[in-house]
């Protein structure tokens, strides 16, 4: 089988928002929000103790600590049984229409109907760049599992029991979504299951390590970038914080992400676009008006050969991303 290793990936530059003067001066340079509005002052108070509560759960994963994991979940063998039930439950189960209403019991992250002819899209962007979106309408179209390691979080009972519950599992679904063995990505390239893997993608060695495990499985690889300008995404992700409360580390998606996921695209490009199991590369942008279709920035299908030639690189019909319209 495939490895897919999870690379330490180190931290990059972002700034602090754990005082009130460092996340009012983003709030008010970055996100151009008015210390006149009645909400300020309790909007930067809540950015900061959320800084703070990130930062100490992302010091002690689920994966590898008992000191956050639920009650009814901490032994490692209770950890073990949760971990196996929420993995056949992902692989059995369909999808749901809202991703938010993905809990343990119910919602997978399988289609209606799955096709197996070993097509993998990879589709990489920053938070709140409209990925997911683009995600579930290839999945739909091309009848392929989901690999999102937030569908896994979901069903850990952590995640809704804090506001930033997402940070004690980043490694705990990671290795369930892409474990070499009893993991979802296991499941779906042993049967040769379509499949999508939405990712930030924000270094070249996080994307080129789901690129190699898939030529390994060999899979043909779609590429798909979603770009959205660093100010528009935290915008997004800030607007869903006040309304859900769900808290991503602004300054993360800014600094730390930024439109790294784009330079790295055309890196992965210049490297694989010859490759004989790559089919196609595609940018599409998500800033639109609301409803308007996403618009195609550039593919390139068909960049080698015919769908005959040794490894069936090129795109057969009815697998070319730019076929789908994405709203």
């Amino acid at each position: 089988m495939p490895q897919t290793p999870r690379r330490r990936q180190a931290r990059g530059c972002r700034r602090p928002l754990s005082t009130a003067i460092l996340a009012e001066t983003f709030m008010v340079d970055i996100l151009g929000q008015s210390k006149r509005d009645p909400k300020f002052a309790e909007i930067s108070a809540n950015i900061v103790r959320l800084e703070d509560l990130v930062k100490n759960l992302e010091s002690l994963p689920t994966a590898s600590a008992h000191d956050h994991r639920h009650h009814d979940y901490r032994s490692d063998e209770d950890r073990e049984e949760l971990r196996e039930r929420i993995l056949k439950e992902l692989a059995t189960l369909p999808r749901l229409e809202n991703d938010d209403d993905i809990i343990l019991g119910s919602g997978g992250a399988g289609p209606e109907k799955v096709l197996a002819d070993q097509h993998a899209f990879i589709v990489s962007g920053p938070p709140a760049s409209g990925k997911s979106r683009i995600a579930r309408a290839l999945a739909d179209a091309y009848g392929a599992y989901i690999l999102d390691a937030d569908y896994a979080k979901r069903k850990f009972p952590e995640y809704s029991l804090h506001e930033a519950g997402a940070s004690l599992l980043h490694e705990e679904s990671h290795e369930l979504i892409f474990a070499k063995e009893n993991s979802l990505f296991e499941y779906c390239v042993t049967h040769h299951y379509n499949l999508v893997v939405p990712t930030v993608g924000r270094t070249y060695h996080s994307v080129d390590d789901i690129i190699q495990a898939l030529l390994s499985a060999q899979y043909r690889i779609h590429i798909c970038n979603v770009v959205l300008d660093r100010h528009i995404c935290v915008q997004r992700a800030y607007q869903r914080f006040l309304e859900t409360n769900r808290y991503v580390p602004l300054s993360y998606i800014f600094d730390e992400v930024g439109n790294e996921p784009e330079i790295v695209y055309f890196r992965l490009k210049r490297f694989y676009e010859m490759h004989p199991k790559m089919v196609e590369f595609m940018q599409i942008s998500t800033d639109v008006p609301l409803g308007a279709p996403y618009e195609v920035v550039e593919c390139t299908p068909e960049p080698h050969g015919g769908p005959d030639d040794d490894g069936g690189g090129a795109a057969p019909a009815g697998y070319r991303m730019d076929q789908i319209q994405y709203t």
